[in-house]
């Protein structure tokens, strides 16, 4: 996502009053190659960890408008472990949304190139913690 559809999306939530949570996409690959296991329209994938410091910016304009902005790994057979542990160690507050074994195929996927599931993978680059009581509250 450009930071122009980062600015697009945040002034239509805040222009109909919705709050919500918009998660822009970071992936990397993954795999070295640049492609997206589990997306097979995908042949290759640009690195999107430099729009890091795109949405560390764009999340104090959208907090203003009531849009809280997450960062979005794509899932975590599809981002490097580099990629997972920078998010991790950032130190930020920010939430970070993903996608977690959608399909038997991603399982298979996280098991093979990992060695463990996905949800233990993620617990061991630390991007695994307890939740905040603001994030949990169902609305």
């Amino acid at each position: 996502m450009r930071d122009d559809a980062i600015a697009a999306a945040i002034d239509a939530y805040a222009a109909i009053g919705l709050r919500t949570t918009l998660a822009v996409m970071l992936r990397d690959g993954g795999n070295g190659n640049g492609a997206l296991p589990g997306a097979p329209t995908s042949r290759r994938c640009r690195a999107q960890v430099s729009r890091s410091p795109l949405v560390s910016a764009a999340r104090r304009q959208a907090r203003e408008r009531g849009v809280v902005i997450a960062f979005g790994p794509s899932a975590p057979h599809r981002c490097s472990d580099l990629m997972l542990e920078k998010l991790a160690a950032s130190g930020d507050d920010a939430l970070i949304h993903t996608h977690l074994d959608e399909t038997a195929q991603d399982a298979d996927e996280a098991r093979r190139r990992f060695g463990r599931s996905s949800a233990m993978h993620l617990d061991r680059l630390g991007l695994l913690r307890q939740p905040r009581a603001a994030h949990t509250r169902c609305m």
